[in-house]
């Protein structure tokens, strides 16, 4: 029965892409678009087959799962108990607070997401996730405009970026925060990039606040990458100086805000609440396990821990590291994406066809760099650093994939995936 409905409302899925505005005005064809959504669809069944076969029980996605089917049976008992329960008590608020009631409540919402889900697809996992993905997916074409209308004609290769990277596409095809996160990315950058060349209105606003939100509600760490990618990103477009000038008013605003807020609310110090979140990951055991020290709430310490931070965020897993053969795919895909990026770096120095680097560009250099150093700073697991930076390697490659547009034949690709997708 749970096959039969699954190929149900995947057919379904299918006709709502064929029907919704948004997805036919990414200029993709309809096939392609049903074929970037069916690969989608594959990598979550994927993801789901292998954390049934490999980790069952273990990894956070089972976690929301059972949950959901805890909330979908108070909900039924007991609806109204139910919902009062669900907020705690606002003198209790802390943004950052891993230990805080509120914290949790990123893990109900989630797990809220499930219950939703489950009332459609009678408790069933894959089709659960197959839902969610429509949602991912929806988003995921809101980025691939973004980076379309952007780059224009030369940055169609740069724009499937957002559709096609092996583990973006694989962390983010379950139910988990990676897709939320992902999403709401998506959708603000597209609600953010309209704002920022129409007349702004308040619809706009609204769904940039409101997709911006759920963003920071589901990661409030991400705001260490947000901040300086809608700040460099309004700056450059909105103030008429340099890019190079532009990125350093950027990095100084950064510094007196960071400087402000360590200085006069030291409970809201960034070097206390990322040595904190450290702290409470070292404990936690795992197969992925990997060197990390401990980090101090001072600059100092994280000057110290840079390289170890930057070697574990940009490059692990190494070969053989990870404890199972599964990372040797991310290994791969690390070795391609670094590839690239000294390709594109190290053509500075030869003489050819040159594509400098904008406004855009810039601006999600801001987000990725941040966001992923984090990754390698805050925890010492390869499974979450490959789970965490995912949904920033969109944000990471572009920028250096839309430098070597000038190179002949990354114009042929552009020029022949424009006439098979577009």
């Amino acid at each position: 029965m749970h096959a039969i409905l699954f190929f149900i409302y995947f057919a379904l899925l299918c006709l709502l892409i064929k029907k919704i505005k948004f997805f036919r005005d990414s200029e993709i064809r309809l096939s392609w678009l049903l074929v970037f959504f069916t690969l989608r669809v594959l990598a979550s069944c994927i993801n789901t087959w292998l954390a049934e076969k490999y980790f069952p029980n273990q990894r956070d996605i089972w976690s929301y799962f059972r949950e959901g089917l805890v909330m979908k049976g108070d909900l039924l008992r007991a609806p109204l108990h139910c919902f009062k329960t669900l907020l705690p008590p606002f003198n209790e608020f802390s943004f950052f607070d891993m230990h805080s009631s509120w914290y949790l409540l990123e893990f109900k919402f989630i797990s809220g997401i499930n219950t939703f889900f489950d009332f459609l697809s009678f408790d069933n996992f894959y089709i659960n996730s197959l839902l969610f993905s429509f949602f991912v997916y929806w988003g995921s074409i809101a980025l691939f405009r973004v980076f379309r209308n952007i780059l224009h004609n030369n940055g169609l290769l740069c724009s499937l970026l957002s559709l096609l990277i092996p583990s973006t596409l694989f962390w983010t095809a379950c139910i988990n925060k990676e897709g939320v996160i992902y999403m709401s990315l998506g959708f603000f950058s597209y609600y953010l990039h309209r704002a920022l060349t129409e007349r702004p209105n308040w619809r706009l606003i609204v769904a940039c606040i409101l997709f911006l939100a759920l963003g920071l509600f589901s990661r409030p760490f991400l705001i260490f990458g947000l901040f300086p990618f809608i700040l460099f990103w309004i700056a450059g477009e909105k103030i008429p100086f340099s890019i190079p000038a532009v990125a350093a008013l950027t990095l100084i605003v950064i510094l007196i805000v960071y400087y402000f807020i360590g200085t006069f609310y030291p409970n809201a110090d960034p070097f206390l609440i990322i040595s904190d979140r450290q702290q409470d990951i070292l404990v936690m055991s795992g197969r992925s396990r990997i060197h990390l020290p401990s980090l101090e709430p001072n600059p100092g310490s994280f000057l110290a821990i840079l390289p170890t931070a930057f070697l574990n965020g940009f490059i692990e897993p190494l070969p053989g590291h990870g404890g199972h053969p599964i990372y040797l795919l991310m290994t791969l895909e690390m070795l391609a994406i670094w590839t690239i990026i000294l390709t594109a770096v190290s053509r500075k120095f030869f003489r050819t066809p040159k594509v400098r680097m904008g406004v855009y560009d810039i601006s999600c250099l801001f987000m990725a760099i941040p966001c992923i150093l984090l990754a390698g700073y805050s925890t010492p697991f390869i499974s979450s650093i490959s789970r965490y930076r995912s949904i920033y390697l969109p944000f990471l490659l572009v920028p250096f994939v839309h430098t070597l547009s000038g190179l002949p034949f990354v114009s042929k690709i552009n020029k022949s995936l424009s006439k098979i997708i577009a």
